[in-house]
């Protein structure tokens, strides 16, 4: 199309088609077929491009020689036209391998070098166990072959195809007879059985000189001046091996030339008669797992009379173990035989196979087990750690971190800013984990939170007293609003404790217990109006009571004890009503009780324990003379009238902190005793807990920590008085 032309006809070189992609090649044009040539050798091998410009190892087909029937287009030296050659491939692409050009190979069964002609095969080179010529007559025997040297013994020894040429030997036969039983020779060695008999030779003219020798399995020898007669001689008890097997013995003239000669079989030697017994009971073979690993196993099995040794190579090499691992694939030749008893053995051949290549598996890495891979992988035939496979995984490649198990593609985080586990909904899709951001399966919610800078709002969180929404329902404190009232028990054991307790309660509709050496400032508890139960502190750190300034009325008994650092009960003087007993004992630097005077004379409904304090709180006589005299009030209604305890003697009370207990629990021993037993029941009424006491042991710990969860019953007998309280362990 660039280069044009007018004229009214076509001028030479010119056509009225400008669709020509290359006008310097002519196979270039529109419609062309290109045959696909990879490796260039003429031949293709049926792939096709209909186009104008030649594509890349594309010809026509006018420039090859078969547009078809290249079996491997990789090959330049295998397309139809190449010549077969024996190296195990279709080098011709005629779908058949190495016809035509193999070679016949010969059986050499006994190892002389020599084929049996009789036993062939074909293959490119020699299999193990043949050779390339077929001269072997016997190849049983590889003491008969071409290379032999013939001798006088009825056999044709070089295969040339005559028997015993050349011998002049006059011996014509060799008797065996008298075979006597198998002597073991008193040993367990079947090695060393023999047995005797006797051996004639037959001969003609023997030579008038040297020795007649006999030698074989049996060996004797006679001067020819000895000889029995002209004809034949009789060793007599020649001495050979009990083996069960044929006597080979040849005879001799030392002065005959070529007076020789052999048989092969004279009779049977007697079976040895040693105790030897060795028996294969069971061969395991575990086959090589994977391709190129050399990790098959023999374990050999077997019974004899003695110390056994084991060999898997024909017994080149023994252990004292049938035990063998990390074999490659191959056939083992298994002997067992007894230790250093050659005849005495057994023998088995087991083959060790190849891993198929189907067990060599492509595992991919997927540390973080969330079904995605970062497409890194392994061949390998077992499971690697951290590794599966393609059809176990959501995607073989991809994974952004595949040391979490929440990064994967697709993933959807949730915004959570706060790590309060509250999302407000906001959502990312990606694969890597964006700062501040969580799965589904990680949070609470994946919406709702009203204030996601802060993790202490969230639709999970407690509406406490401080004008804000922290539960994100929309509203703010609701149900704080002044005077509340916190249903249950309440336990004090830390200073924090103390902090923590909200201002937005007046009224605590249970027990209050304050108990805690850590504890020395009770500011927060300022609002504190009410307590239906009973109040105690115990064991404390503070100094006065100031912080219960509020507290105007208890529902129980009123309990202050065991406070070593309490000088002033400063913070009770707004008490009017105490509903139980008043128990006031063990604070042993406590001088200041004015606070109580007023309760203490007409405010207490049960009795009151009023001892062991320091001068001036020490009985409810020294209060009423230290302190200013104040109006009395009234008791509380209902109440009977309070004692006025004065004398403690024989005094005893127990009590227990913390009540309910989840570790341990302090029972606190009030009064003087010389010996005393604590005992603790289950709901069952099973001993769990016994604990002798020491004279007036004041303080006892015990732990709870693997105890169940119930009521249990606390039993203090002191000096024959018996004291029962129930425990909650939870």
């Amino acid at each position: 199309p660039a280069n044009t032309t007018m004229a009214c006809s076509a001028p030479m070189g010119f056509v009225a088609d400008n669709t020509d992609c290359n006008d310097n090649d002519a196979n270039e044009h529109p419609g062309q077929v290109w045959y696909k040539d990879a490796d260039s050798d003429g031949y293709s091998d049926g792939s096709t491009m209909t186009q104008c410009a030649r594509p890349a190892d594309h010809f026509t087909a006018g420039e090859l020689t078969a547009t078809s029937g290249d079996c491997n287009d990789a090959n330049a030296a295998i397309n139809p036209g190449a010549m077969e050659v024996c190296d195990g491939i279709d080098n011709n692409c005629n779908g058949m391998t190495d016809e035509g050009v193999q070679t016949t190979f010969y059986a050499d069964t006994d190892g002389d070098g020599f084929g049996d002609p009789a036993n062939t095969t074909m293959a490119c080179s020699a299999p193990a166990g043949f050779v390339p010529n077929a001269d072997d007559c016997d190849d049983s025997n590889s003491a008969v072959n071409p290379n032999a040297v013939e001798a006088c013994d009825g056999i044709d020894n070089d295969c040339d195809g005559v028997v015993d040429e050349g011998c002049s030997c006059n011996i014509s036969a060799i008797l065996v007879s008298n075979i006597s039983s198998c002597n073991d020779q008193g040993t367990p060695d079947p090695s060393d059985d023999t047995f005797t008999a006797d051996v004639t030779v037959q001969y003609m003219n023997p030579p008038g000189s040297g020795t007649l020798d006999l030698t074989g399995d049996g060996t004797a020898s006679v001067n020819v001046a000895g000889l029995d007669g002209p004809n034949s001689h009789t060793f007599i008890g020649v001495e050979m091996a009990a083996d069960d097997t044929p006597i080979a013995l040849t005879a001799n003239f030392t002065d005959g030339p070529n007076c020789n000669f052999s048989v092969a079989n004279a009779g049977i030697a007697p079976s040895s008669c040693s105790n030897c017994s060795v028996s294969i009971t069971n061969v395991s073979v575990v086959n090589e797992s994977c391709p190129g690993y050399a990790d098959g196993s023999i374990t050999i099995t077997a019974t004899g009379n003695g110390q056994l040794e084991y060999s898997i190579d024909g017994g080149v090499n023994y252990n004292l173990t049938g035990v063998y691992v990390n074999l490659a694939p191959g056939t083992y030749n298994i002997v067992v035989r007894l230790l250093g008893v050659p005849t005495c053995s057994a023998t088995q051949v087991v083959v060790v196979q190849a891993a198929p290549a189907s067990a060599l598996k492509t595992w991919y890495k997927d540390l973080d087990n969330d079904g995605y891979s970062d497409g890194i992988s392994q061949q390998s035939c077992s499971q690697p750690m951290g590794y599966k496979l393609a059809a176990d995984l959501t995607a073989t490649s991809g994974d952004c971190n595949d040391n979490d198990p929440q990064a994967y593609p697709g993933q959807v985080w949730y915004k959570d800013a706060d790590g309060d586990g509250y999302s407000d909904g906001t959502t990312l899709t990606q694969c890597l984990r964006p700062a501040g951001y969580f799965t589904a399966g990680e949070l609470i919610q994946t919406s709702g939170d009203c204030d996601d800078n802060n993790p202490a709002i969230n639709p999970g969180a407690a509406e406490i007293c401080n004008g804000i929404d922290d539960n994100c329902n929309g509203q703010v404190d609701e149900g704080a609003a002044g005077g509340l009232t916190f249903t249950g028990n309440v336990a004090l054991y830390t200073q924090a404790d103390v902090d923590a307790f909200s201002a937005c309660y007046s009224v605590i509709d249970g027990n209050l217990t304050i108990t805690g050496t850590g504890i020395t400032n009770l500011a927060a508890l300022a609002n504190l109006v009410e307590v239906t139960g009973a109040v105690t502190v115990q064991t404390t750190g503070l100094a006065n009571l100031s912080g219960l300034d509020g507290l105007t009325s208890v529902g129980g008994t009123l309990t202050v004890y065991f406070n070593s650092q309490l000088t002033s009960l400063n913070g009770l003087q707004n008490v009017t009503s105490v509903g139980g007993s008043l128990m006031l004992y063990y604070n042993f630097v406590l001088t200041d009780c004015c606070a109580i005077h007023g309760l203490l004379n007409s405010g207490i409904a049960g009795a009151k324990y009023i001892f062991f304090n320091s001068t001036g709180c020490n009985s409810e006589a020294e209060i009423n003379s230290t302190c200013t005299s104040s109006s009395l009030l009234a008791p509380p209604t209902g109440s009977v009238q309070a004692a006025n305890v004065s004398s403690f003697e024989g005094f005893k009370e127990i009590s227990l902190f913390p009540n309910p207990a989840d570790r341990f629990v302090n029972v606190v021993i009030l009064g003087n005793y010389e010996q005393g037993r604590l005992r603790a029941f289950d709901a069952l009424g099973r001993l769990v807990k016994v604990v002798r006491l020491e004279d007036n042991t004041a303080e006892v710990r015990i732990e709870t920590a693997t105890w169940d969860e119930g009521v249990y019953l606390l039993q203090v007998e002191l000096d024959g008085t018996v004291m029962t309280k129930k425990l909650v362990v939870r």
